[in-house]
């Protein structure tokens, strides 16, 4: 009996002992072939800038190629879609943004549902920022909120639809009860030449993407906590919006590398080995002095995804408040 008892306990040891063998052969096999990261947005835009500055840095850390491809469209839902027509082998990532993700689930049909793509890092975070022409009368965005109730339905504002912009944009009209069009772009760049050009007349979008019109614009808002040193004019929305009883998240871009949740489940030690490379390759000097040639370090803050897991739930308590069908 003792004995029986015995080879039964050497054989669950064995097992034990295979399995956490093969997991950490498996690990340590791991990657064995190139890494592809699909961008949600055209080439230029700052997800795929992003992506292409650390790209060199990631395959000196992991030892294989890492592979570019821009996959645009809908909100990123295209990118984001392949996802779950590959296995979650951890040989795809996207490259994307919040709230664009969680914009998608509630918007429009996808493959997928609320916590399946997670996000493995989070390289930048940025605010929002209400501009308007340099020769407009409004300096702050209690001169805007006053024209509104002034003269309501006589002005405009520009966005990206479907996106942070138009979260703000949205929430603002109907959180202030003001009257003023919201007019939706495909793009950030058609919405700064309607700007300029007259056509709107202000634009809620992404301060450090449009630091190229500063000379021509002013900046009544931002959405960050704090002052943007780069737009100094701007008010602070949630300051501003403290006297009229609202509370407003961000809705800030936060711009990261997705992967399937069951990466995390079913292969643990390979979203371990990709998290670490992906922080140390951003981490590396040489990657750090071209963010900071770009001025992208005040924005910067190459972080496990979990970091942010309640900042991103907060931003999508405040989604969940704005209808972004209503036009």
């Amino acid at each position: 009996m003792l004995k029986k008892r015995f080879v039964l306990l050497l054989f669950v040891a064995f097992i034990i002992m295979f399995l956490y063998t093969t997991g950490n052969v498996a690990a340590q096999n791991f990657p064995t072939r190139p890494i592809k990261i699909i961008v949600g947005s055209a080439a230029g835009g700052s997800v795929d800038t992003a992506a292409r500055v650390l790209q060199p840095f990631l395959e000196k850390e992991l030892g294989v190629p890492v592979v570019v491809e821009n996959m645009p469209g809908a909100g990123h839902l295209i990118a984001q879609s392949v996802l779950f027509r590959n296995a979650p082998d951890g040989y795809t990532i996207v490259a994307s943004a919040q709230p664009e993700l969680n914009i998608n689930l509630m918007y429009q049909k996808t493959p997928f549902k609320q916590g399946d793509l997670i996000p493995i890092v989070i390289q930048i975070v940025e605010a929002r920022v209400i501009l308007v022409r340099k020769n407009s009368p409004w300096n702050s965005f209690d001169d805007f909120i006053n024209a509104c109730r002034k003269e309501p339905g006589k002005y405009s504002m520009g966005a990206l639809a479907n996106s942070g912009q138009h979260l703000i944009a949205q929430f603002l009209k109907d959180q202030l009860k003001l009257d003023f069009k919201i007019v939706l772009y495909d793009g950030g760049a058609p919405a700064v030449t309607a700007l300029l050009g007259g056509h709107v007349d202000s634009i809620a979008t992404d301060p450090f993407s449009r630091l190229n019109i500063r000379d021509e614009t002013k900046a009544l808002a931002v959405s960050s906590k704090q002052k943007d040193p780069n737009w100094p004019e701007a008010q602070v929305l949630q300051e501003v919006l403290k006297p009229y009883g609202i509370k407003m998240p961000t809705f800030g871009k936060y711009q990261c590398f997705l992967v399937r949740k069951d990466l995390k489940e079913q292969y643990p030690d390979r979203y371990k080995i990709l998290q670490d490379a992906m922080i140390t390759a951003g981490n590396n000097p040489d990657h750090l002095k071209r963010l900071e040639s770009m001025g992208w370090i005040p924005m910067y803050v190459n972080a496990p995804g979990e970091a942010f897991e309640q900042e991103i739930q907060d931003e999508l308590e405040g989604i969940r408040k704005v209808d972004l069908s209503v036009r």
